[in-house]
């Protein structure tokens, strides 16, 4: 049986995977218990209606708590005016619960996109080392950089290679994979990825919060409310399978220019994220 290959970039990638899925499944849980706590605790007002017209000036709130003797149990006495608020604000309190889902997508997807670029920088820096003669280029250095990196001069190099990617545009790191490992997506999967980096700048720049010359580029399955990104859990499926599918492609190029090999290990996506 031949062996498959795979950077350590790869493996790390494929852990971020998987701890994104327990991550989701965490959080779908929780959030699902609590909003289930706080329906049962609706069913115990649902004869409760809103208690119309001002609040008289004599109006005094009754609300009174009895512990029952020998019992974790109590009894609680209110008057309808008082059950109408004590409803409403569960049912206030039960809607933020549902937003808790949009705000957690939101911090996955800037995790999503992180995974991506720690792959990149990381099979990058493999590639480097593995064949220094792939730093070469006609950029320049100083000779105060040589002089205070002397005593690893191609580690200088590499680091000052990788670190320009997390400043990079999505086009410029993929003409740099290109022109190193000749590497190439269709314009398709370009501007997918273009996409979900600019949701991604969004929420990590602006809390989610879109500014108006921002608007036009948002792609209408991502919804907008109140100029604020909604982020679904179908959003974050579609960019984790893009993200892993061009993962895939960049690795198999990797592990054919760089390291010689045919044999490429393939990302595992459970099936809650496909």
């Amino acid at each position: 049986m031949k062996k498959v290959y795979a950077t350590n970039a790869f493996f790390r990638y494929q852990t971020g995977i998987n701890t994104t899925y327990d991550l989701l499944e965490a959080a779908s849980f929780g959030v699902s218990e609590t909003v289930k706590q706080k329906d049962t605790l609706l069913k115990k007002f649902s004869d409760i209606k809103a208690v119309r017209g001002k609040i008289p000036k004599s109006y005094q709130p009754l609300f009174e708590i009895t512990k029952i003797e020998n019992s974790e149990n109590v009894d609680i006495e209110m008057d309808e005016r008082t059950a109408s608020f004590l409803k409403k604000a569960v049912e206030n309190s039960r809607k933020n619960d549902e937003k808790l889902t949009y705000y957690f997508n939101s911090i996955i997807l800037v995790y999503i996109w992180g995974l991506f670029e720690t792959y990149l920088t990381m099979a990058l820096e493999e590639a480097f080392r593995s064949r220094p003669e792939m730093l070469k280029s006609n950029e320049s250095i100083s000779y105060k950089d040589v002089i205070e990196n002397h005593n690893d001069i191609v580690e200088y190099l590499i680091l000052k290679q990788v670190d320009r990617l997390g400043h990079n545009t999505v086009t410029d790191n993929l003409q740099f994979l290109n022109k190193k490992i000749s590497f190439s997506l269709n314009q398709t999967t370009t501007n997918q990825l273009k996409e979900i980096y600019l949701i991604r700048n969004i929420i990590a720049h602006n809390t989610g919060i879109i500014r108006k010359e921002f608007l036009s580029l948002i792609p209408k399955k991502v919804r907008i409310k109140d100029q604020s990104l909604i982020i679904s859990k179908e959003y974050i499926t579609k960019s984790i399978n893009l993200t892993s599918k061009v993962v895939d492609l960049i690795e198999k190029q990797f592990i054919k220019k760089v390291f010689g090999k045919t044999k490429v290990m393939h990302l595992f996506i459970p099936q809650h994220l496909r």
